[in-house]
C-alpha cells in the first residue's frame, strides 16, 4: 500500500534498515472530509486485512505484529488497540491483538479544555500552536461532542479495557504541547499491575521531531535507540 505522505519516510527507512522486518504503511482518510471515526475505521480495516490476507497477498505470516504511529497516528495506534480489546471483550470476538505497540508523541486527547503546562506552551510553539490545535480539533471531531470516548481520546480509557494492553513503549518529547495528555494516560497505566509498559522522554525535543530532516534515529541517545528498536 503506497504511502503518499513522504514526511515519515526518513525515519521509516532507517527503522527498516536497522530491524530488517517488513513494514506496512497506508493512507487513512483525512479530516475534515473524513472526520472521526472514519480514519479509525480505515485503520481497523487494514489491520483485519493483514490478519486475513497477509500470507496470500504478501507471502509471509506475521509472527509478531507491531503497531506504531506518530502524533495522530499514535492516537490511532492506541484507539485501534483499545477498539480490538473492546470488541473481543464485549462482543465475544477473538481478534488477534498486536504483540507490541509504539505510540510516538501521540495525541491522547483531541480537546483543548484540559489546560496543562504543556498545552499552555502551544501559545508559543512553532509546530503545534494553539490556532493549529483548535483547527485540527474542529476538523477531526466538530460534530462529535463525546470527550469521554476512549477511541477518540485514548487518555479517557477505563481500566476494564486498559488492563488488556499489550506490551507498550511510549516515546515522548519534553517540549511537546501534547506531552501532558500522554502523562495522564501513563499514570492510569502504572496503577494496573502486570502491564509491560515503558515511557521514554527526550529532553528538549519538540512535537514531530522524527519527521525533521535534521533528526535521525541514529542521532538519539543510545539508551533511547536500544529500547525504541
Amino acid at each position: 500500500m503506497k504511502m503518499k505522505n513522504f514526511f515519515h519516510e526518513n525515519y521509516l527507512r532507517e527503522i527498516c534498515n536497522k530491524v530488517n522486518i517488513p513494514l506496512l504503511g497506508f493512507d487513512y482518510a483525512p479530516a475534515p472530509e473524513h472526520p472521526y471515526p472514519e480514519g479509525l475505521s480505515d485503520c481497523f480495516q487494514v489491520y483485519m486485512w493483514v490478519l486475513e490476507h497477509c500470507e496470500k497477498e504478501l507471502g509471509f505470516i506475521p509472527e509478531k505484529i507491531i503497531l506504531s504511529g506518530d502524533s495522530s497516528g499514535g492516537n490511532f495506534v492506541l484507539a485501534l488497540t483499545f477498539l480490538i480489546i473492546a470488541i473481543n471483550k464485549y462482543e465475544g470476538k477473538n481478534i488477534r491483538l498486536p504483540d507490541y505497540i509504539l505510540p510516538l508523541y501521540p495525541a491522547c486527547h483531541t480537546g483543548v479544555k484540559n489546560m496543562s503546562l504543556s498545552l499552555a506552551s502551544s501559545f508559543e510553539d512553532f509546530m503545534l500552536n494553539i490556532k493549529s490545535l483548535l483547527f485540527i480539533n474542529k476538523a477531526y471531531r466538530e460534530y462529535y461532542p463525546n470527550d469521554l470516548d476512549p477511541f477518540l481520546n485514548p487518555s479517557e480509557v477505563t481500566e476494564d479495557i486498559l488492563k488488556y494492553l499489550p506490551k507498550t513503549t511510549f516515546l515522548c518529547a519534553t517540549n511537546d504541547p501534547l506531552r501532558d495528555d500522554t502523562v495522564r494516560l501513563i499514570r492510569k497505566i502504572i496503577k494496573i499491575p502486570g502491564l509491560d509498559v515503558k515511557d521514554y522522554e527526550l529532553e528538549n525535543y519538540q512535537h514531530s521531531f522524527l519527521g525533521s530532516d535534521d533528526v535521525k534515529i541514529s542521532g538519539m541517545p543510545r539508551k533511547y535507540v536500544d529500547n525504541f528498536l
